[in-house]
């Protein structure tokens, strides 16, 4: 929503810290719209920044996978199941030279270039 005098912006990524922002772009006569601020996690983001092992286990076993830690990872491709091939099935050509749709065309364009040679006296 539009509304004179307001002015909306969005950083990527937003970080934690103090800042200074104005306004560059477009030139205002006068000092340029300027506001300082300050971005803040929301209350309760870092409170607990550990692996939750028994959470990982226990969505591993709900879908039929499987939990591997940084020790145990090298074992991840070995585990990997064998593959089995399958088959890709091929639509049949389609032989253009035999539509009528492609005959149609190149006549079309025969006597085109027959009519524009005509009209400009081109033999």
């Amino acid at each position: 929503m539009r509304q004179p005098g307001r002015v909306r912006g969005r950083v990527q990524p937003p970080i934690e810290g103090s800042f200074h922002a104005w306004l560059a772009s477009p030139t205002l006569p006068g000092a340029a719209p300027a506001a300082d601020f300050i971005v803040v996690s929301p209350p309760g983001e870092s409170e607990r920044l550990q692996m939750d092992a028994a959470e990982l286990r226990k969505a591993a076993e709900e879908t039929k996978g499987r939990y591997y830690t940084v020790a145990t990872a090298r074992n991840l491709v070995r585990d990997l199941p064998e593959g089995r091939p399958i088959p890709i099935d091929t639509l049949p050509p389609l032989p253009l030279w035999n539509r009528w749709q492609v005959l149609f065309l190149f006549l079309a364009l025969l006597v085109t270039e027959w009519v524009l040679r005509k009209s400009k006296g081109m033999l």
